[in-house]
């Protein structure tokens, strides 16, 4: 988990300096709308924004698929521990 923090902060160091290199004003058209004089820092970190959210979005319907499922297991491995025998062998070794 830190590896993918160490990671993320990287990338959002490289694209805050890239932003802050390019700061020029532009002009942005999408979808017959025109918006005149933006920084393209701002235009470079709010798609970078908007490509981190959309990707956490499509990425949050498995996520907590799996952490149901995990509980789910958990749950059930907990039902069955007390059932679980250590098997003869083991226990003569533990007397030794």
């Amino acid at each position: 988990m830190p590896i993918k923090l160490v990671f993320f902060s990287v990338l959002a160091l490289v694209v805050a300096l890239f932003a802050l290199e390019n700061s020029t004003l532009v002009a942005v058209r999408f979808l017959g709308f025109t918006f005149a004089e933006v920084p393209l820092a701002a235009v470079i970190i709010g798609l970078f924004t908007l490509g981190i959210t959309v990707g956490v979005l499509f990425s949050l319907p498995k996520i907590l698929f799996c952490r149901g499922r995990i509980r789910d297991l958990e749950r059930e491995l907990a039902q069955h521990a007390p059932q679980v025998l250590v098997p003869p062998a083991e226990q003569q070794k533990d007397a030794k």
